[in-house]
């Protein structure tokens, strides 16, 4: 068998731009025949082929992933393909990698890939088996290559409106309740068209900024804070199922949206919630109201993407056509 390994600029990469969707669009007119039992352990991310000894060059798999180079904090859309029906995929990653659920269509199975943000930048080798019925084996191995991304600092107060006691018996609680909210999640893509920026306002605050509050130890700021006077709508940046709308201390007015295969988007700080929780919402239609409720300090909206538990950059979320998909999930 041979195994060829690849660095990120030399691999089956899906391209940027409209050419990706057009290669995946390609990629849907194969005969659906996958059957990938059970979820990998996680990824793979290079473009490589391997042909298993005496398999037809028909048979080859392919792993595709978009876009090639991700920064830390960066999603990455993987595609693997063609598996033969019964094939099961195995997945190894390196640290600071996290993996969405599969989404199986057709012949192709997809992944998004989260680079988490204190990956350091370089080479991070991942490794694919695809194993089919009578013990046929094939093994992709490459490297995908982390980019480098400078975070700013920044020093400001916050007035706190409750007492330590209060903290102390609600947040625990409150965590748990948006811990639980992130891993609920539907199994296919919930959207299918692209995703937009829910308040279109001035950025008061970036995605993965390094904030000392109050001259407490510095901590990373985890969404995206977009200024804006209170009562401002806020839309929802894509379809899906509310699987949080409640008031809580720190965060003040918090509507989690799950997007399905693990992706999600927050809302922190609203002044009013116009969703309930289990409802679907489409995208663009209103969710809330712009305000300053839980630990703020002015009316803002804090806009949080995650791919399970982490947070990743919402704004590569609404840049380009990066999560094109296939999608045959349909909200009513």
């Amino acid at each position: 068998m041979r195994r060829p390994c690849c660095r990120a600029r030399s691999c089956g990469c899906l391209p940027a731009g409209p050419a990706a969707a057009l290669l995946l669009a390609l990629l849907l007119l194969l005969p659906a025949s996958c059957g990938v039992p059970g979820e990998p352990a996680i990824e793979d991310s290079c473009g490589g082929m391997v042909e298993a000894e005496g398999s037809p060059a028909a048979e080859k798999a392919t792993c595709m992933f978009y876009p090639a180079s991700p920064g830390p904090g960066d999603f990455t859309l993987l595609a693997v393909g063609p598996c033969p029906e019964g094939s099961d995929i195995k997945l190894e990653r390196d640290p600071g990698l996290v993996l969405s659920p599969p989404y199986r269509h057709g012949d192709y199975v997809y992944y998004i890939v989260g680079i988490d943000f204190q990956l350091a930048p370089g080479p991070q080798t991942m490794l694919l088996s695809l194993e089919g019925p009578g013990g046929r084996r094939e093994e992709i191995s490459g490297e995908l290559e982390i980019g480098r991304r400078d975070f700013k600092t920044s020093h400001f107060s916050v007035p706190v409106k409750w007492s330590g006691e209060e903290a102390d018996r609600r947040i625990p609680e409150e965590r748990e309740r948006v811990r639980l909210a992130l891993e609920t999640t539907a199994p296919a893509p919930l959207w299918s068209q692209p995703f937009i920026i829910p308040l279109d306002s001035r950025i008061s605050s970036e995605y993965g900024a390094v904030r000392i509050i109050n001259e407490a130890p510095p901590r990373r700021h985890l969404g995206l804070d977009i200024a804006a006077d209170r009562g401002t709508p806020v839309a929802a940046a894509n379809d899906g199922i509310v699987r949080l709308a409640a008031p809580l201390l720190a965060q003040g007015n918090m509507v989690i949206i799950d997007h399905g295969m693990s992706l999600s988007s927050s809302y922190l700080h609203l002044d009013s919630m116009e969703v309930e929780e289990g409802a679907p919402v489409r995208r663009g239609e209103i969710i809330g109201l712009v305000g300053e409720t839980g630990f703020a300090n002015g009316p803002h909206l804090h806009w949080e993407v995650n791919l399970g538990q982490t947070a990743l950059n919402p704004l590569q979320l609404v840049q380009g056509d990066l999560f094109y998909l296939p999608t045959v999930a349909v909200i009513h």
